[in-house]
């Protein structure tokens, strides 16, 4: 396979983005109150939502100014033939009341950072995309200062 070839991104089916979304447990969350902030949270897939904990601050207080946000993850592999990949949700974010935490106590969600993380957020999707490709050797790369393309045959 041409170099060209295999660097040609696909689009990922939908239940391909949520194997995908599984196989991690870090992603980024986007969302906009007074402005557009970028926060890596470690979270869980259920059923066909994500969830997270966090503790009260910035993405709270975000949320409950505007619940439209974007969630996102990737993967990649250091074999140069594994996929490189990348699903983007679109969705609206809820901080669970009390009585909805019930739902997320058999949910292996554990904060990676010391502090209280008890209040709990679902992000219901509205839109999920996903995009896969593989790398493309280092030596197929353009040079900036050139404008032509190095192969391994030169």
């Amino acid at each position: 396979m041409s170099a060209s070839a295999s660097a040609t991104a696909h689009d990922l089916a939908f239940n391909e983005c949520w194997d995908r979304l599984r196989s991690t447990p870090v992603g980024r969350l986007a969302l906009q109150a007074d402005r557009l902030e970028i926060f890596p949270i470690n979270y869980v897939v259920d059923g066909g939502t994500i969830v997270f904990r966090t503790a009260l601050g910035t993405k709270l207080s975000a949320i409950e100014q505007n619940a439209e946000v974007a969630f996102e993850a990737d993967g990649w592999s250091s074999a140069p033939d594994e996929p490189v990949w990348s699903v983007v949700v679109h969705g609206q974010a809820h901080h669970l009341a009390r009585y909805q935490l019930l739902e997320t106590t058999d949910l292996p969600l554990f904060p990676w950072r010391s502090g209280a993380k008890e209040h709990f957020v679902r992000i219901t999707p509205v839109e999920i995309t996903g995009r896969q490709f593989v790398r493309v050797p280092p030596q197929s790369w353009p040079d900036p200062l050139v404008r032509t393309v190095h192969t391994s045959d030169d």
